[in-house]
């Protein structure tokens, strides 16, 4: 830029459950839940978005016999990083933010997670997700639930984000739920027998993913032996997707009952996944934005996913 051209500021602002709205740091506070009205400042037409649904709840483990099998975590939202959108100056966004999806109690799974929307963005805009219709722009899709195990020997089965009912670009729709692009990758979750399950990346776009929760995992059907661990080392994966943290739950025994541990919450871009819960303890709370809640080990509850997130960047002249 040469000397005496204007100066371009960047602004940032975030909309976040709990808080209100922050622009360049400051915190208006006068409402702290959704949905908020925002209006485009004059001069901008493009705006960088990133954001992400809410994430679902655990699955509860099972919680009738004496040898009880761990719940899948809550699956992750699906997240958008940095992506280009198109507005009109002066004219109004709605955006509506979901709270997290909430934990089953002991045999029940968990909710899922709900839908971050940005209403008003043209429908020219890249990318643009619809849940009935086009006029709900942009439309970030929540985890779904992570599934109580049903049985002595099976834990909960691993869960993913809630988005995969293919409709037709550019504005159809399928289950309620699209439309989701041409050329998306759907890559779900798998597990083993003993319930040693890793997530899989679900590539929707360079900018786009959300991460499934992981199953729950068996009870032994030797009382006496602890039940299965959730998830095991899985080698580069298991470390990136663990961010740095210890996350295998084990399974236990009290001597005459085994219980299976809970799977790990689904991770989020924003924020981290609840820990599987050990036998016979609840899984842990999802933390930051869009991330699953862990699933209770054997008789354990779930716990609750994290809710969306929305970030708005532009740039303005002085």
């Amino acid at each position: 830029m040469s000397y005496g051209s204007p100066v371009l500021r960047q602004h940032i602002v975030e909309f976040i459950r709990g808080t209100g709205v922050v622009t360049d740091g400051v915190v208006d506070a006068s409402d702290t839940t959704s949905p908020w009205t925002w209006t485009v400042p004059m001069g901008v037409v493009q705006l960088s978005l990133s954001g992400c649904g809410s994430g679902a709840g655990g699955g509860g483990g099972f919680n009738s016999t004496a040898a009880r099998a761990g719940g899948a975590g809550g699956g992750g939202a699906l997240c958008v990083r940095d992506m280009v959108v198109v507005a009109v100056p002066l004219s109004s966004l709605t955006i509506t933010i979901a709270a997290g999806g909430t934990g089953g109690a002991a045999g029940s799974a968990g909710t899922d997670g709900g839908f971050t929307k940005v209403a008003g963005i043209l429908s020219g805009s890249p990318w643009v997700f619809a849940s009935t219709t086009a006029a709900d722009g942009i439309c970030l899709a929540g985890g779904q639930a992570g599934i109580n195990a049903t049985s002595t020997e099976s834990g909960g089965f691993s869960s993913e984000a809630n988005i995969w009912e293919r409709g037709t670009p550019p504005f159809g729709t399928s289950n309620g739920v699209g439309p989701i692009p041409n050329g998306s990758i759907d890559i779900d979750s798998y597990q083993y027998n003993n319930g040693d399950a890793q997530g899989e990346l679900n590539l929707i776009s360079v900018n786009s993913f959300a991460y499934p929760g992981q199953a729950g995992a068996a009870a032994n059907t030797t009382a006496s032996v602890a039940g299965g661990t959730a998830f095991g080392s899985e080698g580069t994966d298991y470390v990136l997707y663990c961010m740095g943290r210890a996350c295998t739950a084990v399974g236990t025994t009290t001597g005459t009952e085994s219980y299976g541990a809970g799977g790990n919450g689904g991770l989020s871009s924003f924020g981290l996944f609840g820990l599987g819960g050990a036998g016979q303890a609840a899984g842990g709370n999802a933390t930051g934005y869009g991330a699953g809640g862990g699933g209770g080990g054997g008789s354990g509850a779930g716990g609750n996913g994290a809710p969306g997130y929305v970030r708005l960047i532009y740039w303005s002249q002085d």
